[in-house]
């Protein structure tokens, strides 16, 4: 293979995917994408050329894994990794950014130099071994490769998200099979509003989510879920959806938000576009309804659909949304996470929203508790998180973020009494809330009357409420002190 010259061209990032996969094959190095700026996040920095939708990003790069270990555990509740001396802040590195005529992802910038011993290949083993040395090679090799993958962290707060740089790795050798299933996420979640504007057509209004953005990194929210059922994902077009995505992928990239997209709820090749534009746009993961209309009976058909979905975004982490009073599909999330084990390299984990909690204890302590579950029950966290959740996804974290954190907190702290009357307090806020209305549309409301910003009207087919519901919406949460002027 040619050496990598600067201002050698490549005609899409899928073309220069597979190249730096077969060069860091030969090289035997290992990289993650460090930073990159979407084609779509570069037109609101103003630059108006004409752009080749195949090249993805406007510029792009590549470090080694081993780069700037310091950077990649500084922030709030990183639990910090010790580096090996050879490996700690590896200057390699590859910039690429779109050529002049806009046709072609450009090499700028390169170092190649690396200040640690690159590993050899693994020797495969041969039919000569015996049965007892197999399963202890085995064992090493196994052991071997835990040992390189950075270990567990919160997506909370910080200067960068590891994770998100693990799993964006596309360029492996044989001797970095990243595997998801090492990393497990863990956080509050806010599933955002899709704001509209007040017309006919209900249309997108975009101009609300710089400050929806910034608003959620001032409550400490460590992400946000896109698309989802508040968000009104299903109520869109695919085109939509994808613009949404990518105005919070610019978002989540400059606030360190880590972005969840969820991708169901539509026919199955929509589900597949849908996935393939949120791995290509930067998303940290992906969520995933069942098939609505060819429901699964078993474990064994959500699997397999789920496979299919995961083939789109072979890169991005996939969690199944689970919230069987929608869908109808109701299956055991225990006896699930059991029999996905090792069937879906990317999968990580489910959104449970189910107030059945003995089943999601049964989905936290399932393989050991190997996978992310979030906790998507607004009402009965203090329960699940006394049970051994340590995150969710909950509508309520727009509105009321603090309640949620509080929550939480006062059960690491084992303050149970004062997290049943946070509880409490948060339960009475939603009652009040949804009086009058179905959950998404009086949600909407609240977070209209009880932040700074606004997030329009619910869509079609969602009923909204009348003027008269709403004004007593906010008659009795000024009543209960939710709103003190």
């Amino acid at each position: 293979m040619e050496d990598l010259e600067i201002g050698v061209r490549f005609p899409s990032y899928r073309v220069l995917m597979h190249y730096l996969e077969k060069f860091s094959e030969e090289t035997q190095s290992k990289f993650w994408k460090r930073d990159a700026r979407t084609i779509g996040a570069s037109r609101s920095l103003g630059i108006t050329k004409y752009l080749n939708p195949d090249i993805i990003y406007f510029e792009i790069k590549f470090t080694c894994v081993y780069g700037g270990m310091d950077f990649k555990t500084k922030g709030r509740n990183i639990r910090p990794r010790q580096p090996s001396l050879k490996t700690s802040g590896c200057p390699v590195y590859l910039r690429f950014k779109a050529s002049q005529d806009g046709e072609t992802l450009q090499l700028v910038a390169k170092n190649l130099n690396h200040n640690h011993e690159l590993k050899p290949e693994r020797k495969k083993r041969t039919g000569h071994d015996s049965s007892q040395n197999v399963e202890a090679k085995k064992h090493k090799q196994e052991k071997e490769d835990e040992e390189e993958v950075i270990e567990k962290t919160e997506f909370v707060e910080k200067e960068s998200s590891p994770e998100k740089e693990m799993v964006d790795c596309v360029l492996q050798d044989e001797n970095l099979k990243i595997n998801v299933e090492y990393l497990k996420y863990q956080g509050l979640i806010a599933p955002v509003f899709t704001p509209f504007h007040d017309d006919l057509g209900r249309t997108l209004n975009l101009e609300v989510l710089p400050a929806y953005a910034q608003y959620l990194i001032d409550a400490g929210i460590s992400g946000v879920l896109v698309n989802g059922t508040t968000g009104e994902g299903m109520s869109m077009s695919v085109e939509e959806r994808k613009l949404v995505t990518e105005v919070w992928s610019q978002l989540c990239n400059q606030g360190q938000l880590h972005l969840m997209v969820q991708i169901g709820g539509a026919s199955l090749p929509d589900v597949l576009e849908l996935a393939q534009h949120a791995e290509q746009v930067g998303a940290n993961s992906l969520l995933c309804l069942p098939e609505l209309f060819h429901k699964p009976n078993t474990c064994e058909d959500l699997i397999r659909y789920l496979q299919i979905v995961s083939q789109a975004a072979p890169y991005t982490p996939l969690f199944y949304y689970h919230i069987p009073g929608l869908t109808g599909v109701n299956l055991n999330m225990g006896e699930f996470l059991r029999k996905i084990t090792g069937e879906i390299s990317t999968f990580s984990g489910i959104k449970f929203t189910s107030t059945v909690l003995d089943e999601g204890y049964a989905a936290v302590t399932a393989n050991d508790g190997k996978y992310s579950v979030f906790l998507g029950a607004d009402t009965v966290m203090a329960g699940a998180y006394a049970l051994g959740f340590d995150s969710a996804i909950a509508t309520t974290l727009n509105i009321f973020p603090q309640y949620g954190q509080q929550i939480l907190q006062c059960i690491k702290d084992g303050n149970i009494t004062e997290a049943q009357s946070k509880q409490s307090d948060l339960n009475s806020a939603i009652g009040i809330i949804t009086k009058n209305g179905t959950w998404v549309p009086t949600m909407k409301i609240a977070m209209n009357l009880l932040t700074s910003l606004n997030v329009g009207p619910t869509r079609e087919p969602l009923k909204s409420l009348t003027a008269v519901e709403e004004s007593q919406m906010e008659t009795e949460l000024k009543g209960l002190s939710f709103i003190t002027s």
